[in-house]
């Protein structure tokens, strides 16, 4: 079956069952409950996730410094502790005690898709462009 055809069943489905999708599993009293009880936890990072988040962040500051002979710019000590509190972050959503190594590689694919590459030729103007007739205004 198409990846198009379940998405339209799904979709289909959630209008024809319109009030029980609209109809949440956990009250906002329970979530509340729940995000105050995950927020007390202070997850510790385990040896093998520092080994983990030590290779992904080399991984990604190799990338972020192409092949064209750029240097490393964009990916820096600061991503490295994002990546680190994404990763206890999910820890403690899970109410886990230790940041595995797969929230940090979790968390070091998060932070890789969300940063923007811009790499793009110059853009050229062309001043030549007549100027607006103000009567036209």
């Amino acid at each position: 079956e198409s990846s198009d055809a379940r998405i339209a069943r799904h979709i289909v489905t959630i209008h024809q069952r319109r009030e029980e999708a609209l109809r949440p599993p956990y009250t906002t009293t329970q979530l509340q409950r729940y995000i105050k009880y995950a927020r007390s936890h202070k997850p510790e990072l385990t040896e093998q996730a520092g080994e983990v988040l030590v290779e992904c962040y080399r991984r990604l500051r190799q990338r972020d410094g192409g092949s064209n002979g750029k240097t490393a710019y964009r990916i820096t000590v600061r991503q490295l502790e994002s990546i680190i509190r994404l990763a206890e972050a999910r820890a403690r959503v899970h109410c886990d005690l230790h940041v595995r190594p797969e929230y940090v590689v979790d968390s070091a694919k998060l932070l890789q898709k969300s940063i923007i590459f811009v790499e793009m030729d110059d853009v050229v103007l062309d001043l030549d462009i007549a100027p607006l007739a103000t009567a036209d205004l």
